[in-house]
Parts: C-alpha cells; sequence; structure tokens
C-alpha cells in the first residue's frame, strides 16, 4: 500500500492534486484508496496502475 506520497512521486502530481483526488468520489475521477483512520489514507499499487491506464486509455 502507498502513501500519498508515493502516489504522488509515481504519477508525478502535486501531494495536493493526489489529496484532492483521493476525496473525489471514484465515479467523478477520484483515485481509489483505503481510509486507515481519519487522516491516514493509502493506494494500492494495482489499483492507481488501473486509474493510470484509465486516465491514459
Amino acid at each position: 500500500m502507498l502513501n500519498l506520497k508515493q502516489v504522488s512521486e509515481i504519477t508525478s502530481m502535486s501531494e495536493k492534486a493526489i489529496y484532492r483526488l483521493v476525496h473525489k468520489e471514484r465515479s467523478d475521477g477520484g483515485i481509489p484508496c483505503v481510509r486507515a483512520g481519519e487522516r491516514i489514507v493509502r493506494v494500492s499499487r494495482s489499483d492507481l496502475q488501473k486509474w493510470i491506464e484509465s486516465r491514459t486509455a
């Protein structure tokens, strides 16, 4: 599981942009994530790859 900084590095997007995307609904283009508490968010590497592919296809 990746933290938001790692997602930012992989996608070359700012951490602020990633933060906004994990708080959007998936149906509205948001990044699928898992919440492990109020402030802890993790993203599966495979879900991130699928999200990237869906945005570049």
